[in-house]
C-alpha cells in the first residue's frame, strides 16, 4: 500500500552511491558491505545500531573531493550540505572548526555507534563509537599533532589514547585552535585504520584482540538484515526493541530499522513473532496510511514501510519517534 512522507517522519540523511563504493575488505578479513565490516568490530552485547557510510553521503552529494585543508568555502559547503540531510551523528564537529587540523570528519568512510539501548534511538556515554578512516590518513601524524594540540597522550605509540585536558582549552574551546573540545577521549588504531571516541574504545579493541565475540559474530541482526540489502547502505538504525504503534511497542515485537541508500526507498522494517502479528501489523499501517504515497508489504514475520527516498528525513523522523503510525511515544 501508500503511505505519506509525512506521515512516516524520519531522521536524517539516506542514500548510498552504489554498491562499489560499500564494498570494503577489513585487514583480517573477507570483503564486504561497510556496514557488515562495521558490526565485525561492535561488541556482541550491543542492543541497537546506528551506521552511517559518510564516504557515499558525501559521492551522492558531489563533496567526495573536497578534503581536510580545502578553502573555507569549500569546507562550509560540505558542511551545509552534510548536515542538511539531518543524520544523527554522536560527535556533530562541523568541518570548518578543523580545517588546519590533521583530519576531520572529511577524513571519516564511515561511523558506527553501537549501544545498550535497544530502541537505536538514545545516544549515550556507554555506546562503543568508531569512525573509520581514510586509509590514506596517516594516524601517526594524527597522534603527533592531537598531541601537539594539546590533549594528554598515554598508551603505546601502536595505539595512542588522547583524553581531554581542560586546562589547556583557548577561548575558543578548541584545542591548539584546531580541535573541538567535544574530540576529547580518542583512541587511535592505525593498524585497522579506526578512531575509537568516547569511554567504551576497550569494548571495540578487545573485539579486535580476540578476546569478545563482535554483533556480526553474534548474528543478533542477521534476520532483519536479511529483509534489506546491506551492499550500498547509506544509513541504518535499528534494534533489538519492537516496533511501535501509536498505542505503544507491539508485544509480538522483535526488532526494528530503519534503511536508507539512494537507488532504493527508504525503508522501516518490523520484524515479529510469527507471520500472523506481521499481516495483522501491515494491516493495521493500510488502514492508518491509506491514500498516501506509501508502499506496505509483508514477508513472513517481517513487515517494510517504504517511502521514495526523497522522502527520507521524513521517514527518519518518524522512525525516531517525532510522528506517525510507526512512532514510538517518548
Amino acid at each position: 500500500m501508500a503511505a505519506t512522507a509525512a506521515a512516516l517522519l524520519a531522521l536524517t540523511l539516506t542514500g548510498c552511491s552504489g554498491d562499489d563504493g560499500a564494498e570494503q575488505a577489513r585487514p583480517d578479513g573477507p570483503p564486504g558491505p561497510r556496514i557488515e565490516h562495521a558490526l565485525s568490530y561492535l561488541p556482541a552485547d550491543s542492543r541497537a545500531v546506528v551506521f552511517t557510510d559518510r564516504a557515499a553521503v558525501a559521492d551522492r552529494l558531489d563533496l567526495g573531493d573536497i578534503e581536510t585543508g580545502a578553502s573555507e568555502a569549500d569546507t562550509t559547503r560540505w558542511a551545509d550540505a552534510f548536515w542538511a540531510e539531518g543524520y544523527r551523528l554522536a560527535v556533530g564537529v562541523r568541518s570548518t572548526a578543523m580545517r588546519q587540523a590533521a583530519f576531520s570528519e572529511l577524513d571519516v568512510e564511515w561511523e558506527a555507534l553501537g549501544g545498550p539501548d535497544g530502541g537505536g534511538i538514545g545516544l549515550s556515554a556507554r555506546d562503543a563509537h568508531i569512525w573509520r578512516m581514510s586509509e590514506d590518513l596517516d594516524l601517526d601524524a594524527v597522534a603527533d599533532d592531537l598531541e601537539d594540540a594539546g590533549l594528554k597522550r598515554s598508551g603505546p605509540d601502536e595505539r595512542p589514547v588522547f583524553e581531554p585536558d581542560f586546562g589547556a582549552v583557548d577561548d575558543q574551546n578548541t584545542y591548539g585552535g584546531r580541535y573541538p573540545m567535544e574530540l576529547g577521549h580518542l583512541t587511535l588504531v592505525p593498524d585497522e585504520h579506526l578512531i575509537l571516541i568516547g569511554l567504551e574504545a576497550d569494548a571495540v579493541l578487545d573485539v579486535i584482540d580476540g578476546k569478545a565475540d563482535s554483533l556480526a559474530s553474534a548474528g543478533t541482526f542477521d534476520e532483519l538484515l536479511a529483509h534489506t540489502e546491506p551492499a550500498g547502505l547509506e544509513y541504518a538504525l535499528f534494534g533489538v526493541a519492537g516496533p511501535c504503534t501509536r498505542a505503544g511497542r507491539v508485544p509480538e515485537g522483535r526488532s526494528a530499522g530503519l534503511f536508507l541508500r539512494s537507488d532504493q526507498p527508504a525503508r522501516t522494517l518490523r520484524l515479529f513473532e510469527s507471520a500472523e502479528s506481521a499481516q495483522a501489523d501491515a494491516s493495521q499501517l493500510e488502514e492508518e496510511l491509506s491514500g498516501h504515497p506509501v508502499t506496505i508489504g509483508v514477508e513472513d514475520a517481517a513487515v517494510h514501510v517504504d517511502v521514495p527516498f526523497a522522502d527520507r528525513i521524513t521517514a527518519t523522523k518518524s522512525y525516531l519517534g517525532a510522528g506517525g503510525p510507526t512512532a514510538c511515544p517518548r
